[in-house]
């Protein structure tokens, strides 16, 4: 099955799966994903999804780096903020529709989905991990991901740098701007 295929439904492993994604209406939203591996911890990989911005201006536009603090940065993307949103059928149902988003934050801003801190959502560490919870230790995560991220992609070096977060997040994203400022 190709899942970019309009109007295609499913019925693999008992779940229904109802695909009405049109490939033409999503394919100009550029949409990067990968692993920043930590500079403290060779087994520590921070997970981020990066959605650039829609804008004509996209080579300014700013970045925004969204934390959700305490699940997936991910849940944002898919439910939220991001450029294409999972519409969930009625209770009962477990089919969903996804439908463009155009009043994503990404239409004026690049956005930075980041599972942060170590260990949440798609972040990686290694097995006898201890969770760092100390502002510090978390400042220098976060400044070494920042780091590493805009000497991958140093397009966005100079722009405007905004931090929003949700949950949790709410706790790290002061801590977190004071860190860059």
């Amino acid at each position: 099955m190709n899942p970019l295929e309009p109007e295609t439904n499913s019925t693999e492993g008992g779940y229904h799966f109802k695909n009405r994604l049109n490939y033409t209406e999503y394919r100009n939203d550029s949409l990067r994903t990968g692993y920043i591996q930590s500079k403290q911890n060779a087994e520590e990989y921070h997970y981020f999804l990066l959605a650039e911005s829609r804008s004509e201006h996209n080579a300014t536009d700013p970045l925004i780096v969204w934390l959700q603090g305490d699940c997936s940065a991910l849940r944002a993307f898919f439910l939220e903020n991001g450029p294409h949103l999972f519409e969930f059928e009625p209770l009962g149902s477990p089919a969903f529709n996804i439908t463009r988003n155009n009043y994503s934050w990404n239409s004026n801003a690049s956005v930075l989905y980041l599972d942060f801190p170590m260990g949440n959502g798609f972040s990686t560490q290694p097995r006898n991990y201890t969770y760092r919870f100390e502002d510090r230790q978390l400042e220098m995560d976060f400044y070494t991901f920042m780091i590493g991220f805009m000497s991958v992609f140093p397009e966005f070096r100079g722009r405007d740098l905004f931090i929003f977060g949700e949950g949790l997040a709410g706790h790290l994203v002061p801590v977190l701007a004071h860190t860059i400022v």
